[in-house]
């Protein structure tokens, strides 16, 4: 309902003035009259215009028919309001629904009317605590005067008011009159009546009386009327009241003449950060006519002092009288109130809502300030009524303790758990039948009492369980306050019984034990066999509790039994089943032929490459390779490869700390550059003999980079988990054509699960990277060396290890430079097509600055200097 009152005038002079445009931006409100409405054409609004009333009209709160409903009443005529409803209600429909105002309109309205706008309201953190104030930050709860009912015969006449007079009967007609600012109304053919000052009553029978001259049908000396009259307001004034004193926004305001006091304050923002609630005056003719306590509205609801205002009245808002903050356990807390002079404690309390549920009501705390420093005052909840508040005062309402003065409690096995009240008198046993008793599973040779001391230190006392519930009540247990009782069930003082089956069974875990259950019954919990399941050995260990006191210790760490069980599952008439004991563990072992399909994978150059299935375990690469249907005429059998998933069961674990990806992977490298830099370092330390290298081959040493996980692109190979266990690709060089001409050597490999056999076709390039000019990918050309690709690539960078260069093959093997005879005979490996060839760079030696040497130069003198002078005193 905020600003519907005020906004209605100004959205009809909106209305107007978006048809007829103000003369040079200047008119004011004075120039707006009922006029403009009156002679206002449905067809001079443009539906642009009609979006914008619409849309203010929406943001005001105010319908559409209730906007047209107003106009109506103040001159718009009623064929215009209806043609203009009809054009809303056709407006496109991207034009209905949440409407805005464009920036002209709305600078339009601020331009025209700013005083039926309510002016911003800036709140402090003061007023934001204060009692009250939250009415006046409410932008939908105006206090507006209510406009569609009719007008009390109280009501004041005055300037500006429209009154319409219909007249009925052997004569009907229709007057329209407006008061005039000399306070008169001008009657056709009959001069003017003095209205102003009148009540309606009052008016309606001046009026009434003058219209007997011109109409004879008005009961005139006990003749019977045949003519009626009847006196309305059609539309109200405008009249102008000022705000004053500690108000948000002070000032003069333009309100109907229905508005009240309240109308007014909330116009202005109310009372500011010093205003008072308790004593607002309405000052009329120079004189206090009236005062409103605005608790006395907020509390209970009553309007004393709410009187409708009139022009020319001011609203006086003083400071407040004494303001006191009340925080704690009070239904409005954490707010400062406004107290006069003479209220009590008990009259803040209701202000502020009255006491929560949580109060501690035996005592209340104020802070006060004295004239020098504060002070706390301790009030009884019995004088509440005699402690008058003072200005400042700040009022604490402490909670509640957290405890119980008659509180005892029980748990475990008893039937009722919880807390129950403590009685003069009470036992343990007592409790224990208001419990309902204990239940079947209760263990009943102890039970335990937590009692709380005096100085909150807690005592433990047990107690017979079965000897109390069998006590006549000759020697009772007497509870005390705050007593926890304590009965354990049997299955809380034992250890959880459970049995284990693992292995080739569904659902393999742990189970609850139960008293009877069989091997079967286990097997049958797991949800029974896997197809790989060997049911003729299942094997069960039973742990060996031992003596609770032995003078030896067994050798024995569990027994073990072995059965076989029917897949099925079934009972057998006359076999008795395997009995289980807690904590068994059962393992369904595999059976020994069980394999599941296994493949193998072969690409490139064959006939029909794609993924085969493993006949046999002596199955080999060659077999795979006529299964395959067998090489094709473009393949390149050099260069042929084999990744193999090694898993940690075939390898040991082995920690390579010479390793260094980061410096490696940059440059291509691998771990194949790390393990040539190793053998140059060992090399460098005279490990290396000519006969040695002359003894090692081309094959050992591809063997031995294999190991170290290269793949295809030379990094680091990726690790997979399964089954637990840890799963490398590696790359296996091969040499295909020794294999197809001795199918069945050692060349030859057995063929494993996940194997991928990989043929290229014919390859014609010499790749050549690492610490060249420009890494290249060069032409092979039969029968040249090494230095000749390295030339083609640039040569040798500044920073090239020349010496230690290396080539790896097409199929994964590796080959590097050799010196014979301490350097004397060098020897470089043969290159293939396919063949990478690898110029390892220097180790970046960062070089000292210029403060660095002077720096190490100085303590080096420092340190020669200190030690010549100790030299020098001991000779002495």
């Amino acid at each position: 309902m905020a600003l519907k009152t005020f906004f209605i005038p100004l959205f009809f002079l909106l209305l107007f003035s978006l048809v007829h445009p103000l003369q040079g931006q200047s008119q004011s409100l004075q120039g707006f009259n009922t006029e403009n409405l009156k002679t206002l054409r449905a067809d001079d609004v443009s539906d642009s215009q009609l979006r914008a009333l619409v849309a203010r009209a929406e943001q005001e709160g105010l319908t559409v028919e209730q906007a047209l409903q107003m106009a109506v009443s103040r001159g718009l005529p009623s064929s215009v309001a209806s043609q203009l409803r009809s054009r809303i209600q056709q407006l496109p429909a991207e034009s209905s629904g949440s409407m805005s105002l464009d920036g002209s309109n709305e600078n339009m309205i601020e331009d025209l009317l700013p005083e039926f706008l309510r002016p911003e309201r800036e709140v402090t953190e003061v007023m934001e605590r204060t009692f009250g104030a939250e009415i006046f930050r409410q932008q939908q709860t105006e206090f507006a005067p209510l406009q569609n009912i009719p007008t009390p015969e109280s009501y004041t006449l005055g300037p500006g008011d429209e009154l319409s007079i219909y007249i009925w009967g052997d004569q009907t007609n229709t007057y329209n009159l407006t008061v005039t600012p000399d306070g008169t109304v001008m009657i056709e053919n009959m001069g003017p009546v003095y209205v102003a000052g009148l009540t309606m009553k009052e008016a309606n029978e001046v009026l009434t009386d003058r219209l007997r001259q011109l109409y004879s049908g008005f009961a005139n000396n006990g003749e019977e009327q045949t003519t009626f009259a009847r006196v309305s307001i059609n539309r109200l004034r405008t009249i102008q009241v000022s705000v004053v004193g500690e108000a948000v926004n002070p000032g003069d305001y333009a309100v109907p003449s229905f508005s009240t006091v309240f109308n007014a304050l909330y116009r202005a923002g109310g009372p500011d950060e010093n205003g008072s609630y308790r004593q607002i005056r309405l000052i009329r003719n120079n004189q206090v006519h009236a005062e409103l306590d605005l608790y006395h509205y907020l509390t209970k609801g009553l309007q004393e002092g709410n009187v409708q205002l009139r022009d020319g009245d001011v609203i006086q808002i003083p400071t407040f009288l004494n303001r006191v903050e009340v925080m704690g356990e009070t239904k409005r807390n954490d707010l400062f109130f406004e107290v006069i002079n003479g209220e009590t404690l008990t009259d803040l309390i209701q202000y502020a809502g009255g006491f929560s549920e949580k109060a501690y009501t035996r005592q209340i705390k104020i802070h006060r300030n004295t004239s020098t420093e504060r002070k706390i005052i301790t009030v009884s909840g019995s004088d509440l009524d005699e402690t008058v508040i003072e200005n400042g005062d700040a009022v604490y309402i402490d909670e509640i303790l957290e405890r119980f003065s008659n509180r005892v409690s029980i748990a475990g096995a008893v039937w009722r758990s919880g807390e129950f009240e403590r009685t003069p008198g009470m036992t343990l046993k007592d409790l224990i039948e208001e419990a309902d008793g204990v239940r079947p599973d209760a263990f009943m040779q102890r039970g335990l009492i937590n009692r709380m001391n005096d100085d909150y230190s807690f005592t433990q006392i047990s107690f017979d369980v079965a000897g109390i519930m069998d006590n006549d009540g000759s020697d009772p247990v007497i509870l005390q306050p705050e007593d926890h009782i304590i009965i354990r069930s049997i299955h809380e003082v034992t250890e959880e019984q459970s049995v284990t089956i693992e292995g080739a069974v569904n659902n393999g875990g742990s189970f609850y034990y139960r008293s009877g259950m069989t091997l079967e019954d286990l097997i049958l919990k797991s949800k029974g066999f896997l197809d790989s399941a060997s049911e003729g050995r299942i094997e069960i260990s039973r742990r060996i509790s031992g003596d609770a006191v032995s003078d030896t210790r067994s050798s024995r760490a569990a027994d073990i039994f072995t059965f076989g069980v029917d897949r099925d599952l079934s009972i057998q008439d006359g076999n008795e089943s395997f009995q289980l004991q807690p904590f068994d563990r059962v393992f369904v072992h595999r059976k020994p032929d069980f394999r599941e399909q296994q493949t193998v994978t072969i690409e490139g150059e064959v006939m029909y490459p794609g993924t085969y299935t493993i006949e046999s375990r002596e199955e080999r690469i060659s077999d795979i390779i006529q299964r395959a249907g067998g090489v094709t005429s473009e393949a390149y059998l050099a260069g042929a490869r084999l990744v193999r998933k090694v898993s940690s069961i075939d390898r040991p674990e082995v920690e390579l700390d010479f390793l260094d990806v980061e410096d490696t992977d940059e440059l291509g490298f691998g771990a194949a550059a790390e393990l040539e830099r190793a053998e140059q370092e060992r090399e460098e330390r005279g490990t290396e003999t000519a006969e040695n290298d002359q003894e090692d081959s081309r094959e050992s040493i591809a063997m031995r980079r294999a190991e170290l996980n290269r793949t295809d692109s030379l990094n680091i190979d990726d690790v997979t988990q399964e089954e637990g266990l840890e799963e490398v690709e590696r790359r296996i060089g091969i040499d295909l054509e020794q294999i197809m001409r001795n199918r069945g050597s050692a060349e030859d490999l057995f063929v494993r699960e996940g194997d991928v056999i990989r043929i290229p076709e014919a390859l014609q390039t010499v790749g050549v990277a690492g610490a060249v000019m420009q890494p290249v990918e060069v032409r092979y050309q039969p029968g040249k060396n090494l230095n000749y690709y390295i030339n083609r690539a640039g040569g040798y960078a500044e920073n090239a290890r020349s010496k230690r260069g290396y080539v790896v093959y097409a199929n994964g093997d590796v080959d590097r430079k050799k010196r014979y005879l301490f350097g004397l005979i060098k020897n470089n490996p043969p290159i293939e097509p396919g063949t990478q060839i690898i110029i390892p760079p220097k180790d970046e030696q960062q070089k000292m600055s210029t403060g660095e040497i002077i720096s190490v130069s100085a303590s080096v003198v420092s340190m020669t200097t200190t030690l010549l002078i100790a030299i020098d005193r001991l000779n002495r």
